[in-house]
């Protein structure tokens, strides 16, 4: 159980994106396991700056980019970053030279709707086509 007196150092620090603050809140409150606190503080840490540096791990760039290739029946390409909360996906959609805009739109959106059923976690996709391979234009 965690010490009243922890809660009241730690909690507010939580909240606010504090963790590096919280760490050394932790060891002094706790001052009998210092190793397992700074081990949970590391691995707090590291999380949170993962998502500040808008890194978005490579599970889930692989489960929206399997979902985005059998709704568009082809391999896309998929790029994501962190916004704030938010995971935002960029779609690259080949679609062939001669492709009219309404097949290209419908294309879009049944991606976007596979990739939101596939990654819950997902909060924004944008599908731009490109032109397939050996599809040049006329």
């Amino acid at each position: 159980m965690i010490p009243p007196r922890v809660c009241s150092l730690t909690m507010p620090a939580l909240g606010g994106g504090g963790s590096i603050l919280t760490v050394p809140a932790l060891v002094y409150a706790v001052g009998e396991n210092p190793p397992f606190i700074l081990h949970v503080g590391y691995k707090v840490t590291g999380e949170i700056l993962h998502h500040l540096m808008d890194g978005v791990n490579p599970e889930e760039l692989e489960v929206a980019r399997l979902a985005a290739s059998k709704a568009a029946g082809r391999d896309v390409v998929v790029r994501g970053r962190w916004m704030g909360r938010s995971l935002r996906l960029e779609v690259d959609l080949p679609v062939p030279a001669d492709a009219r805009v309404g097949d290209v739109a419908a294309a879009g959106q049944h991606v976007e709707t596979a990739i939101f059923d596939a990654l819950p976690t997902a909060r924004q996709v944008i599908c731009r086509p490109c032109l397939s391979p050996g599809s040049a234009p006329r």
